[in-house]
């Protein structure tokens, strides 16, 4: 997986759902790959926040094209 050289802020937990928010992410075999936080545009490209992890003990956020 490569690694973007931006940031992103992911909206707060009070915020309204957009629609996908808290779907559960699973590879094409069917590993638990984390929760969808929300959508980010950059540009023309769209790409999925998930989280991954446990919070508050482990939480990592990554963006998926």
């Amino acid at each position: 997986m490569r690694e973007a050289d931006w940031t992103f802020e992911i909206p707060p937990a009070t915020a309204d759902a957009a629609g996908i928010e808290d779907y559960q992410v699973e590879s094409a075999v069917a590993e638990p790959l984390g929760k969808v936080k929300t959508l980010l545009r950059r540009d023309d490209e769209l790409f999925l926040a998930l989280e991954a992890g446990i919070p508050p003990l482990v939480k990592r956020i990554r963006a998926v094209p």
